[in-house]
C-alpha cells in the first residue's frame, strides 16, 4: 500500500486523519479527533495508575473522595463561600477596570492609569496586615485583596484591546462626521463589550489563583482556600488531589460556557473565529 507522507487537506482516510492531527494548524474530523482525545486520556489515567505512589495517590481513592466531597455540605458550603467571593470581586474589578479604560482614553491621565497597570507586581502578603486594620472585616479584607490583585490584569487587557483597533475604524468615524465622544461610543464603549467577557473568561483561572492564596493568607472565615491549606499541613494528599480536580473540572465548565455564551449574545465574534 503506497501511503504519502504530504499532508492532503482532502484526504480523509485513517492516515490522512492521522497525518492531519500532527501537522501545524492542521484540522481533522471530528469523530478522529474524539477518539484521539479519549486515547490521550486513557494513556493518561494509565501513566497516573501505574505511576502512583505514597506522595501521588491512585486514581480510584482519588476519585472514591472526590464523590465524597461532592455529597458534603460542608465542602459545598467551602466552595459556594468561595465562588461568591471571586465572583463578586470580579464584577467590582471588571466596573472599575472599564472606567479606568475610559480615563486612558483622556491623554491627560494616560500615564497614572498606566501605573495602575503595573500594580500586578505587587505581593498581597505585605498587605494583609495593613488591609486587616483599616478594613477590620475578614471577609472584606479578601475582597479588597483580590480586587487590588486582580484589576491590573483587567485592565492591562481592555488598553490592550483598544490598542489594537485598527486605524482604519478611526478614520470611518472621522469621515462619518462623528465626534470624539461618538467614536469612543462606538469603537470602544459599544464596540469593545465582547472583549469585557472575554477579559472575564481568560483570567478567571487567575482569579481562582488568586483568591485560594489570599484565603490562606488572611486566614479568616472558611472557603477551599483554608480547606487546601489544612489538608496540606496534615498530608492528605489523596483529598487535595480531589479538591484539585473538582477545581480543573469546574474551571473548565465555567470556561466552556462563558465562551459559549459569548458566542450567544455576540454572534459576530463566531463568524469572524470560522474565518
Amino acid at each position: 500500500m503506497n501511503i504519502s507522507l504530504k499532508y492532503n487537506p482532502e484526504d480523509k482516510s485513517f492516515f490522512g486523519q492521522l497525518k492531519a492531527s500532527f501537522v501545524p494548524f492542521g484540522k481533522s474530523d471530528k469523530m478522529f479527533f474524539i477518539g484521539l482525545c479519549t486515547l490521550q486520556f486513557g494513556a493518561i489515567l494509565y501513566m497516573w495508575y501505574t505511576l502512583g505512589n505514597v506522595y501521588v495517590p491512585k486514581p480510584i481513592p482519588v476519585i472514591k473522595q472526590l464523590f465524597t466531597y461532592i455529597t458534603s455540605v460542608d465542602f459545598w458550603n467551602c466552595f459556594v463561600t468561595t465562588f461568591l467571593l471571586t465572583i463578586k470581586a470580579m464584577v467590582y474589578s471588571i466596573i472599575f477596570s472599564c472606567v479606568f479604560a475610559f480615563i486612558w482614553t483622556l491623554s491627560s491621565f494616560k500615564s497614572t492609569v498606566g501605573i495602575v497597570t503595573k500594580f500586578r507586581f505587587l505581593s498581597m502578603s505585605g498587605l494583609v496586615f495593613t488591609a486587616i486594620m483599616v478594613l477590620k472585616d475578614g471577609a472584606q479584607v479578601k475582597l479588597f485583596l483580590l480586587m487590588l490583585g486582580v484589576i491590573p490584569y483587567f485592565l492591562a487587557s481592555l488598553i490592550s484591546s483598544i490598542t489594537k483597533i485598527d486605524k482604519q475604524e478611526f478614520k470611518l468615524c472621522e469621515t462619518l462626521g462623528m465626534s470624539k465622544w461618538q467614536t469612543f461610543y462606538e469603537l470602544v464603549a459599544y464596540g469593545r463589550m465582547e472583549v469585557v467577557l472575554d477579559t472575564i473568561r481568560m483570567n478567571f483561572a487567575m482569579v481562582w489563583l488568586m483568591i485560594t492564596n489570599i484565603e490562606i493568607i488572611s486566614m479568616t472565615g472558611t472557603g477551599i482556600g483554608i480547606r487546601l491549606h489544612d489538608l496540606d499541613r496534615q498530608n492528605y494528599v489523596t483529598q487535595i488531589f480531589a479538591i484539585q480536580i473538582f477545581i480543573g473540572l469546574f474551571g473548565t465548565l465555567f470556561d466552556f460556557s462563558t465562551f459559549k455564551l459569548r458566542h450567544k449574545i455576540f454572534k459576530h465574534t463566531k463568524l469572524t473565529e470560522q474565518n
